[in-house]
C-alpha cells in the first residue's frame, strides 16, 4: 500500500512538473517576435527585407526603427504589409535609422494580427565590399501601446536580418564589425557638378564618430557666385538642427542634444545644402570648405573633440548652360520614335504614343526599348542633367482610354526626375518619389480613364453642379507626388479659380487638398491618390459673414476643408483662434494624414482634433513647447506668435524667405525673438502691419487667420 501511494505521489508530482514546463513554455512563445528575414544581393543592385510580426500580444500603436549601414545602403521605397492598419509612415531621410509608425487612435479593440509588416527595398552602392551587414531593430518600452495605453515594447523580443552582399570589392570586414584600424573621424563635403544658374546638392557626412551631443562647423563657399537657398537635416544627430539665416560665406551649421545622456555614435549624412549659381558664374572648378574650431564639438563628458577631426573639402565643376556640342533650348534631337531636347537645363524626352482597340475603348501601350534607347542617348548626350519623360497620345477619344506601362517601363526610369503623360481625358506628372513606387510593381502599371457617371449615387452627397472624371490606377501611390491636369469648363475664369477637387471612394466625397489652380480650361492640383475626381464651384454660405471683409478668403479655406465654421451655418470670423487650433489648419493645408501623430505634450488631450497636427508640427520644428512639455493649445495666438509659425511652416516647405528689416511705428513693442519672422512674413506678403503698425501682441481673429491661410496657399503655388 506504501509502494502505491509512493507511485502515486511520484505522478502527481511529475504531473505537476509537466504542467509547470508546459505553462514556462506557453509563456515564453506569448511574446511577440519581430523578425527581419536574411537576403543575399550583388553590389550595385537591390536587396528586399520583411519584418515579420509573430506571436502578437495586441496592440495600438506601434515606433520602430531600422538600423543600417547607410554608407553603402539606402532606402528606395517601403511597401506596408496593411496588417496593422493602413496608417504606416516613415520619415523621409535615407540615413540610418529609418522609422516606421503604426498607429489608430479610434480602435476599439487590440491589434491581434501576425504576419509581414512591412517591406523595404534598399539601394546597395556600387562599391559595397562583400560581406555581411546587420539590420537592426529598435524598439522603445513606450513605442508600442495598448487600447488601456499601457507600453508593452517590453513584451517583444527582436530578431535581426542581415544582407550579405556580393560581387563588390573584396573586403575583409565591414563597418558593422569592429575595426581595431579605425581612423580619425571626417567631415566630408562632396563633389557636385553644375550648370551656372541652376542649383545643386552637396552632402556633409561623418565618418568614424567618437561620440558627439554638439557640432557647430561652418561652410566656406565663393558667395560671389553661390547662395545658400536650403538645408535639410540628415536626422542622425537628434532633433536640435539649427543654422543661421545668413547666405553669405561662412554658413555656419549648429547640432545640440542638452538632454543626451549618452554619446551619439551614428555615421552618415549629417545635412544636405542645396547652393544656387549666379547665371554669370565663370566656368571652372570651386571649393566647398568645412572647418570647426576645437571647441564647436564637445561629447557627453564636454571634452572638446575637434582636434580630432579631419576636414575634407569638395569640389564643384561649374559648366556653361551650353557648349558648341550641345543644342540650344529650342533645338530638338529626332529619332522618330522619340525627340530629345535641351529645356530648362533638363533633358527631356518626348515619346509620341499611339492606341489600339481595346474591349469597349482604347489602349495605348508603350515600348520599352524605344525608352531605352532614349535614355541612353540622353544620359551620353547630357551626361550629369536631370531627366524628364513625357509620353503625348493625341487621340481625342471619347471612349475608355487605358493607358498601359509594360512592367519593367517604370523601372528603366527609376533615376529619371520626373515621368509625364499628356491625353485628352488627363495629364499626369510624376514625381521621382512616385515613379520609385510605380517600378517596384510586378505587372504592368496601368491608368484608366472611364466614361461613366454613376448619377444616382452622387446625387445623394452633392447638390451642386459638378463634373466627373473616371479615373483609376493599379498603384497605390503612398509617398510620391502626382499632379494632376482636367480640362474643366467653368462659366469663367474667376468662377474656375475657385473650383474645388474631390477624390470620391464610392460612397463619400473627400478634398483632395488645399489649392487647385485654374488656367486656359485647365484645372490643376497635386496629390498621392490616383480616384475618381470630381470638380465643381462650391458655395460655402455662412450667415454670419455674407457682410464680412473676409467673405473671400473665409469661403475659399472653407470650401477647401482647410479651416471649417463652428457650425453648418457659421464660422464666427471675429472670435480668436488658438494655438491648437492655428496648428490644425495648417497642417489640413498640408494634406497630412494624422494617423501615427501620437501627441508628446503633457496637456494636450490625445482625443482631441489638433492632437495630432500639434505632434506633427513638434516633428517639423514648426511649433515648441511653452516650457515643462507643454504646449497650452487653447491659449489664444498673437500676431507675433502667428508670424513666427507660418514663418516656420514656410521654411518647411522649403521656402526662402527675406528677412530684410520692415519699418513699423511700434517695433519696438515687437520682441527680439519674433522681429526676424515678423520681416520675413510681411516681405512675403502673409502677414502685413495695420497701417503704419504691426500690433504683435494683437490677439488673431479667425477671419484673420482665413486671410493669412488663403494668402499661404496662394504663395505656396
Amino acid at each position: 500500500m506504501m509502494k502505491r501511494n509512493s507511485f502515486l505521489s511520484f505522478v502527481l508530482i511529475f504531473s505537476m512538473l509537466i504542467s509547470l514546463f508546459t505553462f514556462t513554455i506557453s509563456t515564453s512563445a506569448a511574446i511577440g517576435e519581430l523578425t527581419v528575414s536574411n537576403v543575399t544581393a550583388k553590389a550595385g543592385s537591390t536587396a528586399k527585407i520583411t519584418i515579420d510580426l509573430d506571436n502578437n500580444p495586441g496592440f495600438i500603436a506601434m515606433k520602430l526603427g531600422v538600423e543600417y549601414n547607410d554608407k553603402y545602403f539606402s532606402v528606395k521605397s517601403v511597401t506596408d504589409g496593411e496588417i496593422l492598419g493602413s496608417s504606416m509612415h516613415s520619415n523621409r531621410y535615407d540615413d540610418s535609422p529609418y522609422t516606421l509608425y503604426w498607429y489608430n487612435a479610434l480602435a476599439k479593440e487590440n491589434i491581434t494580427e501576425d504576419g509581414e509588416i512591412a517591406e523595404i527595398v534598399f539601394n546597395v552602392a556600387s562599391n559595397t565590399p562583400n560581406g555581411t551587414y546587420n539590420i537592426k531593430l529598435v524598439l522603445d518600452n513606450s513605442d508600442v501601446v495598448n487600447t488601456d495605453l499601457d507600453e508593452i515594447g517590453d513584451e517583444f523580443e527582436i530578431i535581426n536580418g542581415k544582407i550579405t552582399v556580393t560581387g563588390g570589392s573584396s573586403s575583409s570586414s565591414n563597418d558593422d564589425e569592429d575595426d581595431d584600424d579605425a581612423t580619425d573621424p571626417v567631415l566630408q563635403v562632396s563633389n557636385a557638378s553644375v550648370v551656372r544658374g541652376e542649383t545643386f546638392d552637396v552632402k556633409i557626412t561623418l565618418d568614424n564618430n567618437p561620440g558627439l551631443i554638439a557640432l557647430r562647423t561652418m561652410l566656406d563657399f565663393d558667395d560671389d557666385y553661390f547662395t545658400v537657398e536650403k538645408v535639410v537635416d540628415g536626422g542622425i544627430l537628434g532633433d536640435k538642427y539649427f543654422s543661421n539665416v545668413y547666405d553669405n560665406s561662412p554658413y555656419t551649421l549648429y547640432w545640440t542634444n542638452p538632454l543626451a545622456k549618452e554619446d551619439i555614435e551614428k555615421d552618415g549624412t549629417i545635412a544636405t545644402v542645396t547652393f544656387s549659381t549666379d547665371k554669370k558664374t565663370p566656368a571652372g572648378k570651386y571649393t566647398i570648405g568645412i572647418k570647426s574650431e576645437d571647441g564647436d564639438i564637445l561629447n557627453y563628458d564636454l571634452e572638446s573633440l575637434g582636434g580630432d577631426f579631419e576636414f575634407d573639402s569638395g569640389v564643384v565643376t561649374v559648366t556653361t548652360s551650353a557648349t558648341a556640342t550641345e543644342p540650344d533650348e529650342d533645338e530638338d534631337d529626332k529619332d522618330g520614335d522619340y525627340k530629345l531636347s535641351l529645356v530648362g537645363g533638363k533633358a527631356q524626352i518626348v515619346i509620341t504614343a499611339s492606341s489600339v482597340s481595346y474591349g469597349q475603348g482604347r489602349l495605348v501601350s508603350l515600348d520599352e526599348d524605344v525608352l531605352k534607347v532614349a535614355l541612353d542617348v540622353a544620359k551620353s548626350k547630357y551626361s550629369g542633367r536631370e531627366i524628364a519623360v513625357k509620353i503625348v497620345y493625341s487621340g481625342d477619344d471619347a471612349d475608355n482610354l487605358i493607358v498601359s506601362l509594360p512592367e519593367g517601363y517604370a523601372y528603366l526610369m527609376r533615376s529619371v526626375e520626373s515621368f509625364a503623360f499628356e491625353t485628352a481625358k488627363a495629364n499626369m506628372k510624376f514625381d521621382s518619389a512616385a515613379i520609385a513606387e510605380m517600378a517596384i510593381v510586378d505587372d504592368s502599371v496601368q491608368f484608366i480613364f472611364g466614361k461613366e457617371i454613376p448619377g444616382d449615387e452622387l446625387e445623394d452627397i452633392i447638390s451642386t453642379e459638378y463634373e466627373y472624371y473616371d479615373i483609376s490606377s493599379t498603384v497605390k501611390f503612398d509617398d510620391g507626388n502626382v499632379t494632376v491636369s482636367l480640362p474643366y469648363k467653368a462659366a469663367n475664369d474667376i468662377l474656375g479659380k475657385h473650383a474645388v477637387v474631390y477624390s470620391y471612394n464610392g460612397k463619400k466625397l473627400a478634398s483632395v487638398g488645399s489649392v487647385a489652380t485654374y488656367e486656359n480650361g485647365v484645372i490643376t492640383f497635386n496629390t498621392s491618390k490616383i480616384t475618381p475626381y470630381l470638380v465643381t464651384i462650391e458655395e460655402v454660405g455662412f450667415e454670419d459673414v455674407e457682410n464680412h471683409w473676409g467673405k473671400d478668403a473665409i469661403n475659399f479655406v472653407a470650401a477647401r476643408g482647410i479651416f471649417n465654421g463652428v457650425s453648418e451655418t457659421k464660422f464666427d470670423p471675429d472670435s480668436q483662434i488658438s494655438r491648437g487650433m492655428l496648428v490644425t489648419v495648417l497642417g489640413r493645408l498640408d494634406q497630412i494624414d494624422v494617423a501615427g501623430y501620437n501627441c508628446m505634450f503633457a496637456d494636450v488631450d490625445k482625443n482631441m482634433y489638433y492632437a495630432p497636427y500639434i505632434e506633427w508640427a513638434r516633428r517639423n520644428n514648426i511649433v515648441g513647447g511653452t516650457g515643462d512639455n507643454k504646449f497650452e493649445p487653447d491659449r489664444t495666438v498673437n500676431r507675433q506668435e502667428i508670424a513666427v509659425i507660418v514663418s516656420r511652416y514656410l521654411e518647411y516647405k522649403g521656402k526662402k524667405l527675406d528677412s530684410d528689416a520692415v519699418k513699423y511705428s511700434d517695433a519696438s513693442n515687437i520682441d527680439s525673438w519674433a522681429k526676424e519672422y515678423v520681416y520675413k512674413v510681411n516681405n512675403a506678403g502673409i502677414i502685413t502691419g495695420v497701417g503704419t503698425e504691426f500690433q504683435p501682441k494683437a490677439n488673431a481673429t479667425r477671419a484673420q487667420a482665413a486671410t493669412i491661410l488663403k494668402r499661404i496657399a496662394e504663395f505656396l503655388d
